[in-house]
């Protein structure tokens, strides 16, 4: 089994040394060359290698794809679809993700963009249908050794352009959104009780910011606190925010079980206490944005 972990890491990373993505062709040759090494020295770990390369190639030339079409790019266009994000910030500053609805429209946009609506009318809600008029462009950032590349980000979350809202028009929700979007519904009422319950207090971004990961709900000055004490990462969900989790749903599994037992139920505690760990932890992060 490790050796074929190591061979499907190897022929991802062989991909990503490339300078350029390699066409879909050659990726499939080498999953040819692989399968063909595999069955004639009768190795299935052989195939390790060539299926990595195969599927990282796919994946990278599909999101590259999945860009907006250079022609379409400054200008204004009228676009249909739906909130997939809990926006964040103000009304002075909105940002969200969007995705357009086919409208039979011969200009194929990204399945997925960030939108940025300055001096907004009025918030928008999660799952919601807008119309709107934008102006978008590709994918682009700085690439500054050490700093942040925003390029690389977009690539990795399939997002195909930016940009911001000229104008536009909420549609309301589908009747079938909450079964479209589950879990980010329940993200944005989260988000929203925990801001109903706490109101102005300091206390209410940091709650939300860790419950369901949105970290605009912390203030400038908080931001400049936390990383003047060098703590701004604790606000990035990560493994250790879901192990924490998962390590208090597992002692409460636990003692369930073991009440269960004194009762004459059956079934061991470890048992209990794995599954309780990892519904919570599959649970928080979906919450949390994945």
């Amino acid at each position: 089994m490790w050796q074929m972990a190591a061979g499907l890491l190897a022929g991802s990373c062989a991909v990503l040394s490339l300078p350029q993505v390699p066409p879909v062709a050659l990726a499939c040759a080498c999953l040819c060359a692989s399968v063909a090494g595999a069955c004639v020295w009768r190795r299935a770990w052989l195939l390790g290698p060539g299926v990595g390369f195969w599927l990282t190639a796919l994946q990278l030339n599909a999101a590259l794809a999945d860009r907006l079409n250079p022609s379409l790019e400054g200008q204004a266009v009228r676009v249909r679809g739906v909130v997939t994000s809990v926006p964040q910030g103000t009304l002075d500053v909105l940002k969200f993700r969007f995705s357009p609805l086919p409208d039979g429209d011969s200009r194929v946009l990204p399945r997925l963009i960030e939108l940025t609506w300055y001096d907004a009318p009025t918030r928008v809600d999660a799952a919601e249908t807008l119309e709107l008029e934008v102006k978008l462009r590709r994918p682009r950032g700085f690439a500054n050794p050490g700093g942040r590349d925003n390029e690389a980000r977009m690539l990795r979350d399939h997002v195909g352009a930016s940009g911001y809202v000229r104008s536009g028009a909420r549609l309301g929700r589908e009747s079938n959104a909450a079964f479209k979007h589950p879990v980010l519904l329940a993200r944005a009422r989260i988000a929203s009780i925990i801001r109903e319950a706490l109101g102005e207090r300091p206390s209410a971004g940091i709650v939300a910011g860790l419950a369901v990961g949105l970290q605009d709900a912390l203030s400038r000055d908080q931001w400049l606190q936390l990383s003047r004490s060098g703590t701004s990462h604790l606000m990035a969900i990560s493994g250790l925010h879901i192990a924490m989790v998962a390590a208090v749903f597992a002692w409460l599994g636990g003692q369930v079980q073991r009440f269960r037992q004194r009762r004459g139920a059956t079934g061991a505690t470890r048992d209990a206490s794995v599954v309780a760990a990892a519904v919570a932890a599959l649970g928080y992060s979906l919450l949390a944005g994945w």
